[in-house]
């Protein structure tokens, strides 16, 4: 038979160029690691399209914004921000697996803030048609009533009154503005005749001097932040209950439209159930409301 004879340097040649081929396909049709952090392009356009501040299941970051307005919130000589709903808060990052850090401003500021979502959301809010062109909401978790704070000894020259006959017989109402009250005080502000009567103001606590200063007769202030108020600020003499009690039924977490999606507010839910039934949203209460 005929023998084929390859020189050397022609078999090294081809041997080389043999290696290199199975080496470019090995590389073009070696099988990728399935990675749980792996997404489809579908997947990823699916969630660009989605403006969401997370997945299911998936840490997220949110801004709070508080007011001054203890026990709820309010800063410590630190400067570090403390109160009900912080504490709240606190129990609710580790159920939402949601970082949440806090912006300070007062109430009418905030609520802006929400509109534009550059806060994500607020704590103690009630439910109103108007905000809720642009807000979602959680379900509630406290329920909220007001009370009327006079100056110690005009007790007897203001008992039994309502506030409406109280503001007709020329009673100076200080209120915060953008609060959400009763039918009977909104009514009350709707009316003009009115608008040297009622006085409202951008944060809560100016009405504590306004009052003692003469400036109004009365204000309307959450019950567990007036005692607080009253007790910080050394005011037990100066400062008394009125009978009147408001109620205006629950508050909740109120989210922007603009930055969180449904289901962020979702998991809040459920966190909220969960500490609920296990005891803990109770004992938090009764730490501050007792």
């Amino acid at each position: 038979g005929t023998m084929w004879y390859l020189k050397p340097g022609i078999l090294a040649t081809i041997f080389a160029s043999f290696i290199l081929s199975g080496l470019l396909f090995g590389c073009e049709k070696a099988p990728q690691p399935k990675s749980e952090n792996t997404k489809s392009a579908t997947e990823e356009q699916n969630q660009a399209a989605t403006p969401s501040k997370a997945t299911a299941d998936v840490a997220c970051q949110l801004t709070m914004g508080w007011e001054p307005w203890e026990p709820y919130h309010y800063q410590d000589q630190e400067m570090k921000v403390k109160g009900l709903d912080i504490e709240l808060m606190e129990m609710l990052s580790k159920e939402t697996n949601c970082d949440i850090s806090y912006l300070k401003g007062d109430w009418k500021e905030l609520l802006q803030a929400v509109k534009k979502g550059e806060v994500d959301f607020l704590t103690g809010a009630s439910i109103t048609e108007k905000r809720k062109a642009y807000a979602n909401f959680s379900v509630g978790y406290r329920t909220e009533s007001f009370r009327l704070y006079i100056r110690s000894g005009e007790l007897e020259k203001y008992n039994g009154y309502s506030i409406k006959a109280l503001i007709d017989d020329g009673f100076r109402l200080g209120i915060t503005m953008d609060y959400v009250y009763n039918d009977e005080v909104n009514s009350l502000l709707d009316d003009p005749a009115n608008s040297d009567k009622i006085k409202a103001v951008s944060t809560g606590l100016i009405n504590y001097s306004r009052l003692l200063d003469g400036e109004i007769d009365g204000f309307l202030e959450d019950p567990v932040v007036g005692r607080s108020s009253i007790r910080r600020q050394g005011l037990e003499n100066e400062i008394d209950l009125h009978p009147f009690v408001m109620n205006t039924g629950d508050v909740h977490f109120m989210f922007s439209k603009a930055s969180v999606n449904e289901e962020i507010i979702e998991r809040f839910n459920r966190a909220l159930a969960t500490i609920k039934t296990d005891g803990r949203h109770q004992r938090l209460m009764d730490k501050y409301t007792n």
